[in-house]
């Protein structure tokens, strides 16, 4: 047949070929039994109201990242990194702008903002 690939896999045991009698073995990292895939249950989200200073967001084991958006309301510039971010070493965002981030612990994302008026917000799973 044209523009087939045919292969044949087998079970690496007894040169068994793979069929609905004899499944391939497959093991999922990271799983368990009520979640075999390893992603959370839920998304996890919140906002943070910046400081002048630089703040870690809250604990939270993360599986697929985070991101993190500078509410539209805000007036100044927002600056996001890690620990010890600063206005001239963080990743500027003005109002309605996100940047996303592959950290396993939010804790890990630091944010401060220009004045103590601003709000970040955040969502990961």
């Amino acid at each position: 047949m044209a523009g087939l690939i045919h292969f044949r896999a087998s079970d690496n045991l007894n040169n068994t070929p793979v069929s609905a009698a004899n499944p391939l073995p497959t093991v999922v990292a990271g799983g368990s039994a009520g979640n075999p895939n390893g992603n959370p249950a839920a998304p996890y989200t919140g906002q943070q109201i910046l400081t002048t200073t630089a703040a870690a967001l809250p604990n939270q084991a993360l599986v697929n990242g985070m991101v993190v958006q500078a509410l539209s309301a805000n007036t100044g510039t927002v600056y996001v990194g890690a620990a010890g971010v600063s206005h001239t070493t963080g990743y500027p965002l003005t109002a309605g702008q996100t940047v996303s981030f592959g950290v396993t612990n939010a804790d890990a994302i630091y944010v401060l903002g220009q004045n103590t008026t601003d709000v970040v917000a955040f969502a990961g799973s």
